[in-house]
């Protein structure tokens, strides 16, 4: 008999009569939003380069070096695009860099790609306009925030942190579609 893992750990709970704690990644929890939102808006395409509003986001985590030097390439490379976003501004080295085709499985190139996306069309659809918000006021910022801060101790700090970003999102049917998804997946930050 195949029982998922969150079941798994509710019998285990009612077995010992003990609340357990639940140490879930975030990270993939983190991405079930993004799926579902870029499921709705669906706006991806491939552009070169071009001039670009800047989407600021003061709250971005700004992370030290030793943790930017521990990202894969990818990570690496998603970092960079977002803060050339944030600013506006896009330097010749990350311009040149290869950018993968999009798989869904895995959201952070499906976010890069995204973000690449936005700083390509001359004049970006609103669509990729609240996608791209979307990855850099919600997304991108908890993902970096849970790289950073990935420790069990963190864990209610991150959870609550996604939950506060979407919150603070502006458009609504952004917001309805994110916390459809949170409260369906967040069994594991209660009993």
């Amino acid at each position: 008999m195949i029982v998922a893992y969150e079941e798994a750990i509710r019998l285990l709970q009612e077995r010992l009569n003990k609340l357990l704690q639940w140490a879930i990644c975030l990270l993939h929890f983190n991405e079930l939003p993004l799926r579902h939102v870029f499921s709705s808006l669906d706006c991806v395409s491939e552009w070169d380069v071009v001039k670009f509003k800047a989407l600021p986001n003061q709250n971005f985590p700004i992370l030290p070096n030793d943790v930017v030097e521990d990202l894969s390439t990818d990570q690496y490379y998603a970092y960079r695009i977002c803060w050339s976003v944030v600013y506006g501004k896009v330097d010749t080295n990350l311009e040149r860099l290869e950018v993968w085709e999009i798989c869904h499985s895995r959201c952070l190139n499906l976010a890069r790609r995204i973000l690449h996306s936005y700083t390509s069309p001359t004049k970006p659809f609103a669509k990729l306009i609240t996608m791209s918000q979307y990855c850099i006021q919600v997304y991108f910022s908890s993902w970096f925030q849970i790289k950073w801060k990935h420790y069990i101790m963190n864990g209610a700090k991150n959870l609550y942190a996604v939950i506060d970003r979407v919150r603070k999102f502006l458009n609504a049917e952004v917001q309805d579609t994110s916390f459809k998804v949170i409260q369906s997946n967040a069994f594991f930050a209660h009993p």
